[in-house]
């Protein structure tokens, strides 16, 4: 299994193959206020491995860390804090919050979510959000030996497999899935273009998904 480094900025396009000695299912970066650029991935053998990518001409072909302790399913969801310093990890259930200066799970979450969590974003606060097949969005205050809900969102009418993050980019979303998702509203972003412009492309991709 492989996870593919791109470096879109440089003189030439190019990548970079992070091999795994297990199934790749879930990545996560730090981002711009973290000290330092890492990646994390979280594998089918429950493993969770942290990349140094800082320097994009000299990135390791090897693990900089396994973290210490294993989750029992494969890790299906990871997140970094705003400030790079945690990592939350989803198998299942189960979330955990790791220290990613010692690689060490600092704690696990309350098993409130009644299925298997599907994604985890934190905000730019630093509260966690959770996302699972019971239909439920929980938002966590973290704490330094634990952790409580804030807030539950329940009874969502589907399922949410991928999050925004408030101040991030969109995530996209084919056209072709939305019949099966059977959303009740839509909402449409100009995303550089003017209302009028936006408003016609938009009707005329839904006429034709395809």
């Amino acid at each position: 299994a492989s996870v593919y480094v791109w470096d879109a900025f440089g003189p030439a396009p190019r990548t970079v193959n992070l091999k795994h000695p297990a199934g790749v299912r879930s990545v996560a970066a730090t981002g711009r206020l973290a000290k330092a650029q890492m990646v994390a991935t979280g594998c089918d053998d429950g493993r969770v491995r942290l990349w140094d990518v800082a320097n994009p001409d000299k990135l390791a072909t090897k693990e900089l860390a396994v973290f210490d302790e294993a989750h029992g399913a494969a890790v299906a969801a990871a997140a970094f804090s705003p400030d790079g310093r945690f990592l939350a990890t989803a198998a299942g259930r189960d979330v955990w919050v790791w220290g990613v200066a010692d690689r060490k799970k600092l704690y696990a979450l309350p098993g409130d979510h009644r299925d298997a969590v599907t994604s985890l974003r934190f905000t730019p606060q630093g509260t966690l959000l959770t996302a699972a097949r019971d239909r439920a969005v929980r938002v966590w205050q973290l704490g330094d030996k634990s952790a409580r809900v804030a807030v539950t969102l329940d009874h969502r009418g589907g399922g949410v497999d991928v999050l925004g993050t408030a101040g991030a980019h969109s995530v996209p979303v084919p056209l072709a899935s939305l019949p099966a998702a059977d959303p009740e509203v839509v909402i449409v972003a100009p995303c550089g273009y003017d209302l009028a412009h936006a408003g016609a492309e938009a009707r005329a991709r839904l006429a034709d998904p395809e």
